[in-house]
């Protein structure tokens, strides 16, 4: 793919092939970059990420693994020994800063001790499991993601209703609602979280976007609702120690405990 590119994204005007193609390290399906082949594009065409990157790249306490494999969209992982973010496509980094900015702000709250979910040892290799941890720490580490980077003039309630707008799309083509009970409760932390966004972003409003998808999957609509209801009503997750509280809680009153280990 990049190997094709004459000039490197990264702005050093030397090929791709001198400059940050021969940096890159294969690892089975996954291809990582170099920072500065992630970074330097938006450095030098958003001022809104060039203030943030300079402002906060300190505060992530460890290296930071950028890989591709071409299959999912953007993702933050604290893997012990560095974090790893996943990126779609390298070659549209450049359209894309609030995604990057987004990503790396989760690595600042991964340095701050914010907790994530363990899962139990016998649901490791589940890939449901996974995603269905994911989905339940995700919903709240966004929402201190999204308060952090509406400090630097992301439009925030643009980007949700984009991303919602395109979501409905490929909703349209599922005609069901899911059945499985990793599925299920997937989706139902989904739903909860893209409630407690819409009401971080604009509180004052509705957007039919749920009415809509309340008409579609009613079931998955109130199990979402009731979750946020449980977000909004406990003593908040701006500290690492209230959102292992908060996730604890959801763990156990959600009957949970047989897939996680209680965060301590």
């Amino acid at each position: 793919m990049e190997k094709d590119i004459d000039t490197c994204l990264c702005g050093s005007t030397l090929k791709y092939q001198d400059c940050c193609g021969s940096e890159i390290k294969i690892d089975e399906n996954n291809i990582f970059y170099p920072e500065k082949f992630v970074v330097n594009p938006l450095l030098n065409s958003s001022d809104k990420f060039a203030r943030f990157y300079n402002e906060n790249k300190q505060n992530i306490s460890k290296e930071i693994l950028w890989y591709s494999d071409q299959k999912f969209g953007f993702s933050a992982a604290d893997v012990g020994s560095h974090y790893q973010i996943h990126i779609s496509d390298p070659n549209e980094i450049i359209l894309d800063d609030y995604s990057i900015a987004h990503e790396m702000t989760h690595c600042i709250y991964y340095a701050k001790g914010f907790p994530l979910l363990n899962l139990r040892k016998q649901y490791l290799s589940n890939a449901y499991a996974v995603m269905m941890a994911e989905a339940i720490q995700t919903m709240l580490h966004d929402l201190l993601v999204q308060s952090f980077l509406s400090c630097y003039d992301y439009r925030l309630k643009r980007i949700f209703i984009q991303e919602k707008e395109t979501e409905k799309e490929g909703l349209m083509k599922f005609g069901r609602e899911p059945i499985g009970e990793f599925d299920t409760w997937i989706w139902n932390f989904n739903f909860a979280s893209a409630i407690l966004d819409w009401h971080q972003i604009n509180p004052q409003s509705d957007y039919a976007y749920f009415s809509w998808y309340s008409e579609r999957y009613p079931n998955i609509a109130r199990e979402g609702r009731r979750i946020a209801d449980q977000v909004l009503k406990s003593e908040g997750y701006d500290t690492p120690e209230k959102m292992k509280m908060l996730l604890n809680m959801l763990i156990e009153t959600n009957g949970l405990n047989k897939y996680f280990i209680k965060i301590t």
